[in-house]
């Protein structure tokens, strides 16, 4: 996790930097008043976790598949504990630092003081522990915490514009496109893939 912490903290800094030597953009005010480029530094970075996540989790969801199937069958010890190092390596690194990142800007940004966020990421770094030592679920966690984060690339826009409104008066257009995407992945996803994966999950 480490590696990855370092990595989402200094992208975040100098993103920071970056949006505050911007006129335009150091001018803005999200709606409880903190600086624009804190909240738009927020959103790139969440939207790279997730972006990794997400290119992780097809990768290790989908192209391994029948190999994986062949090698474990669907026993309940070889399915549910098996070891998938994409998954160890890759992913289960970046979500520990993800949620680690996300908490720290939502206690420290007005905007993203949210509780139902903050019980969230408690509970998914909850389930992270315990699939880290001895590995578990890694199968699934390709899924539920790397192909399912592909809904949430449009919606870092969307909730870039709630939290930043004059940005969605500006950028109508993009905010729509970006709300029928999240729709769509949404409910592709979340709605009609998510159920079949977890009827395979706790079959297991």
């Amino acid at each position: 996790m480490n590696v990855a912490l370092v990595a989402l903290a200094v992208f975040f800094a100098s993103l920071v930097v970056v949006f505050e030597s911007l006129p335009g953009l150091r001018r803005q005010r999200g709606r409880c008043g903190t600086r624009a480029s804190f909240i738009f530094a927020y959103e790139c970075t969440t939207l790279a976790a997730n972006a990794h996540l997400t290119v992780i989790g097809f990768v290790a969801w989908f192209a391994p598949r029948a190999a994986v199937a062949a090698a474990t069958g669907t026993d309940y010890t070889s399915r549910l504990g098996l070891e998938i190092p994409i998954v160890r390596d890759s992913l289960l690194d970046m979500l520990a630092a993800h949620l680690v990142t996300d908490l720290a800007c939502y206690v420290s940004i007005p905007e993203l003081r949210e509780p139902l966020f903050l019980v969230h990421h408690i509970l998914v770094g909850t389930l992270l522990l315990m699939a880290e030592s001895p590995a578990y679920c890694h199968h699934y966690i390709a899924f539920f915490a790397g192909v399912a984060e592909l809904s949430n690339l449009p919606l870092a826009y969307v909730e870039l514009c709630t939290l930043v409104p004059s940005l969605k008066r500006t950028d109508r257009r993009v905010y729509e496109v970006a709300k029928v995407l999240f729709g769509v992945s949404f409910i592709g996803v979340r709605i009609l893939y998510w159920p079949l994966v977890c009827s395979h999950f706790w079959v297991d």
